[in-house]
């Protein structure tokens, strides 16, 4: 054997650290790659005009900066648009940090859009800008680290896991308007399924997650509770829930230190103290971590496919 010719590694532990060292040229290739910079570039680009062509239609004739509305809707259209392109930038074929690639390509795109976005609406403030960028990605993040883990498990079925988050993603978009006959009625109710699903709703629906960045903007429009929007459809259900926090937080909240008979309401609470991870940390680092581990449990067959 030439000394040229390298055997394949051999035990989980050699197959491990070869991935290991592999990482750094394969998140540099990622980068590199001409579909990241030119899709980054492509999206500035469609961001911007989406942005300023939205401005003429709701405010002629055209202008720059875009008016806030404009900005409001673009952000709604931009929000969509990247967490379908996580899907096509899915890896095709096993390869070695294929799910980590893919994750620095969609943030290479998604940063390409919101500079577009940030640009064309110059009037919007770069805070709101940053924070529609980092909920966006932490959501696209959780998306891809679901399809990597759930295609390692349930492989050679690619297809269907990816079918089953695309429907995930279309019930998610909608699901203010279709979960709203139930959680009303368990609301009303006052049952504490019906505060849990309205929560949930509006911490997993990508329009109320991007309705409640707006929301806190300065001079923002809260599209769930503002006149002759989702008002119209769910009134009295969210009106006293608040938008999920987007940023870690600590709180207080009094919880049951003594039960009581089961069924009855507890004997005593206590105020503790609490952290809300906030949106982006429970998407974010957890998609990333998910797409790290699919990598790493197929470290060994791209590894030894690559060799």
């Amino acid at each position: 054997m030439t000394p040229d010719a390298a055997e394949p590694p051999s035990g989980a532990g050699a197959v491990l650290r070869a991935a290991w060292r592999a990482l750094p040229a394969a998140c540099a290739e990622a980068l590199a790659a001409p579909a990241a910079w030119l899709g980054a570039g492509a999206s500035a680009l469609l961001a911007a005009a989406l942005t300023l062509a939205l401005g003429a239609v709701l405010k002629p004739p055209p202008a720059w900066p875009a008016p806030p509305q404009a900005a409001i809707a673009a952000s709604h259209v931009l929000a969509l648009a990247l967490l379908c392109a996580a899907f096509v930038l899915l890896p095709r074929e096993p390869r070695a940090w294929g799910g980590l690639r893919a994750a620095l390509r969609f943030a290479c795109w998604s940063a390409g859009a919101w500079l577009g976005f940030g640009l064309a609406s110059i009037s919007t403030p770069w805070a709101v800008v940053f924070s529609l960028a980092a909920l966006v990605g932490a959501y696209g993040l959780g998306l891809l680290g679901a399809a990597a883990l759930l295609e390692r498990l349930c492989a050679p079925y690619v297809q269907p896991v990816r079918i089953a988050l695309a429907l995930f993603l279309a019930l998610s978009l909608s699901s203010l308007l279709w979960t709203r006959a139930p959680l009303v009625d368990l609301y009303n109710a006052e049952r504490a399924q019906g505060r849990t699903g309205a929560c949930a709703v509006l911490a997993l629906g990508p329009v109320s997650c991007v309705s409640g960045v707006w929301a806190r903007a300065p001079g923002g429009f809260d599209l769930l509770r503002s006149e002759v929007t989702y008002r119209q459809w769910v009134v009295g259900m969210y009106d006293l829930l608040p938008y999920p926090e987007l940023w870690p937080r600590r709180y207080e909240a009094s919880v049951p230190v003594k039960l009581s008979v089961p069924g009855e309401a507890p004997a005593s609470y206590e105020t503790r103290r609490l952290i809300d991870p906030g949106l982006v940390l429970a998407f974010g680092p957890w998609g990333l971590a998910l797409v790290v581990l699919s990598d790493v449990l197929g470290a060994g067959r791209n590894v030894k496919r690559e060799t």
